[in-house]
This record gives structure tokens, sequence and C-alpha cells, in this order.
């Protein structure tokens, strides 16, 4: 629920900025803010607005700790989660745009030793139904929550027990795990860890240093 009240807060502001006319896009962002901060009990958040590679407003909102008064800034570091699926997706696109993936191709083509919970799963799943959460996978059960490991191959070997949680292709299901076997493509494909990859073919050449 959290998740779905700070999209839609995000979505309301982008919505609302760049409907404005060119004169005034940024009058009466920061009330609009406010109103849906207060709509969506909203402890604390930041935006900035960026055009034309520049930064062109940028402040904090609410409290980056409540209990202790501590005003959110426009430099205010906030936990990313999910937005690292957003990060493995573009390196996999990164990848099929220097031909050495296809999103269309099964996961096993890159890691010939994943198991799938049954022979139908090994067969059609591809690398676009687990960026798209179409995998079936779905959340297999707090698995990785109970029984974490670091090494993503590792951690992949338990998919061959798990039941679906849903059909490939026909159900859409939010899934960590199937963003868990893409990263371990990127690493299969470029025998460098995913942080690696992040690192040199994102942060690096976006100067995103924080």
């Amino acid at each position: 629920m959290k998740k779905v009240t700070i999209i839609s807060l995000l979505f309301l502001i982008i919505n609302y900025t760049f409907s404005q006319t060119e004169g005034n896009r940024l009058s009466g962002l920061e009330e609009e803010v406010n109103f849906w901060m207060k709509k969506y009990n909203a402890v604390g958040l930041s935006v900035s607005v960026v055009e034309n590679n520049s930064v062109v407003y940028s402040k904090g909102f609410g409290f980056r700790d409540l209990e202790n008064v501590k005003p959110v800034n426009g430099n205010t570091v906030f936990p990313i989660a999910s937005c690292t699926k957003a990060f493995t997706a573009t390196l996999l696109g990164v990848l099929e745009g220097e031909n050495k993936i296809s999103l269309t191709n099964n996961p096993r083509t890159y890691i010939p030793k994943l198991k799938f919970n049954n022979s139908l799963m090994n067969e059609i799943i591809t690398i676009e139904d687990l960026l798209s959460h179409k995998s079936g996978l779905g959340g297999v059960n707090g698995t990785l929550v109970l029984f974490p490991e670091e090494n993503k191959l590792k951690a992949l070997e338990k998919l061959q027990y798990i039941k679906p949680e849903g059909s490939v292709k026909e159900s859409s299901i939010y899934s960590n795990i199937a963003y868990t076997v893409a990263g371990a493509i990127v690493e299969e494909v470029t025998e460098q860890s995913w942080e690696t990859n992040i690192q040199n073919k994102l942060f690096n050449p976006l100067k995103m240093q924080n």
C-alpha cells in the first residue's frame, strides 16, 4: 500500500507540473505537494524537476526524522528499494543493444543450470516475462527472506522446489525473485557482478555519486 501511495503521489506531482503552461509550470507546485502529503499522511519527500539536463527545481517537504523533527531537503538520501528493478532492466536493455542478449530469449540460454518448478516454465519463460512480472513466480513465499543467500545462482537453486503463484504470461504477479534471475543473467553475460555493472554502466556515466 505504501508503494502505491508514493507512486500515486509522485504521478500527481509530475502530472501537475507538466500540465501547466510554459510561463507558470511551477506556480502552485508547493501547495499541491503539501495538499497531497496531507491527504496521504506522507511524512516526508523531496521533489526535483529536471529539464534539458538541468535541475530547475529541487526542494524537500516534511521530515526525514519525524521523532527528532529533522526536515527533508533537496539532498536527503532515501532508500530506493525497487527502483533497482529499473536499473536491472536498463542493464539488460544495454546488453541487448550490444547484441549480447535478447529479451525474448529464455533465461536458461544464459544460465543453463537454472531450473524452474516444471517443464512448461523451463520452456516458455522469457527475460521479458521476468521484467514484466509475468513469469508466474510471484513472491515465492518469502524464501529469500527466510533463507537469505548473497550468491544469486545459489539462491536461484531454490526455484525448482517452489510452485508458481500464477500462469506464465497469463498472470501479473509482482516478483522480486524474477529480478534476481534478471540480475543473475547480467552477471553471467558480463562476467562481472551486478553492482559493478550498475556502477560502470549507469552511475559513473550519469555522474550519480550519491
